[in-house]
């Protein structure tokens, strides 16, 4: 005798869902009727609420029924193609919903807000999505690329992979000449980064930071356009949210906050050595693949993975391109814990340095946006 497919139409006009949900509203149907609906019918021998109560019992809640993938759902009998595609449009619609609820036509003032924007999206994830990409590629003598029609080429292959992902895609061909800001090494650069989310530090790391975190919020759809986006880079850098940020951030990694207040508090290498000037005159050029061979001379980078790290260890450099020096000018000085290394560290970073009677025309440090 062949087997009645027993449907939810069979079931009394008081217990079906669709009808109940008309006469009474959502709030009187269940997780597993709700869940029916969506998917409008089951197989033979079950009704569509009861494959979402087997499909329920598998996730045990709708956040984790949010996350499985279309092999794992459809291991649930009765679940396809086609109803895996109703369950994730379904929940999709409720996740942008959410979004515009949260945040009708206001801005992200805060990190909360844009938890509260994103959380709802990006919450179940199992892996890491990017949304929007930003890419910084450089060029120059401190850069894998060393001329900017290189990085050009590159940038442009990179940006055509991310659109072709349906990704949000831009890059920022930026000049790496010679080293952004003055510190190199561990402890010497976070007290640099800590003056820049101060709203100090120096010019040219601060705006290459505000131009591209300014163009990070506008592909994010964080702010309208860049001007806007580095208004409000520029707002939280002044009344120190920028700065809380990065205590915040330090006690949740189990650091010490202590240390963004009292930047002394860090541990800089003992020793000094002054590197100076032997010739008179403009700073032409200076290398940033050479200085930073002379930073990891003073123990604050590895020749090998096996190499302990001298973390207080490094260059602050007192001279970059453009100054004028004299002959015994300080041009850097070398942070070390072991004096024997000074002497090759000093030796790699004079030949760093390109002094000339001419004084050079300083490069823009983005060279173009793509």
């Amino acid at each position: 005798m062949e087997k009645k497919n027993y449907t939810v139409k069979d079931w009394p006009n008081g217990e079906r869902p669709r009808e109940r949900l008309v006469e009474h509203g959502v709030d009187y149907l269940t997780d597993a009727e709700l869940l029916g609906i969506i998917l409008v019918k089951g197989y033979q021998g079950k009704t569509s609420v009861e494959v979402a109560k087997d499909l329920l019992s598998e996730t045990k809640s709708l956040r984790k029924l949010d996350s499985l993938s279309y092999p794992e759902m459809s291991s649930v009998k009765g679940i396809g193609l086609a109803k895996f595609a109703q369950i994730k449009a379904a929940l999709e619609i409720g996740k942008r919903l959410l979004r515009e609820t949260n945040l009708p036509k206001k801005k992200i003032h805060n990190a909360a807000d844009l938890a509260s924007y994103y959380g709802p999206c990006m919450r179940d994830l199992k892996k890491e999505k990017f949304k929007a990409i930003l890419l910084d590629v450089k060029y120059g003598e401190g850069a894998f690329m060393k001329t900017a029609e290189d990085a050009e080429e590159l940038a442009t292959a990179m940006v055509n992979i991310g659109k072709s992902l349906n990704r949000n895609t831009s890059a920022a061909i930026t000049l790496n000449g010679e080293p952004l800001g003055y510190a190199i090494g561990n402890a010497l650069e976070l007290k640099e980064v800590i003056e820049i989310l101060k709203g100090e530090g120096p010019e040219d790391l601060r705006e290459l930071c505000l131009e591209l975190g300014s163009r990070m919020l506008m592909l994010g759809n964080i702010e309208p356009d860049v001007k806007k986006g580095r208004e409000k880079l520029e707002e939280i850098l002044q009344n120190g949210t920028a700065l809380a940020k990065l205590r915040e951030m330090a006690v949740l990694q189990g650091g010490d906050p202590s240390v963004i207040d009292n930047p002394e508090l860090f541990n800089i290498s003992p020793l000094t050595h002054e590197v100076k000037a032997t010739k008179e005159g403009h700073v032409y050029g200076l290398n940033a693949e050479k200085v930073g061979i002379s930073s990891l001379l003073t123990g604050a980078g590895r020749h090998t993975k096996a190499d302990n790290l001298d973390y207080g260890a490094g260059i602050i450099l007192k001279k970059k391109m453009g100054d004028y020096v004299k002959v015994g000018d300080v041009l850097a000085t070398l942070y070390s814990s072991d004096e024997s290394k000074f002497e090759k560290a000093e030796e790699e970073l004079q030949s760093a340095y390109n002094i000339q009677n001419e004084k050079p025309e300083k490069s823009s440090i983005i060279h173009k946006i793509i």
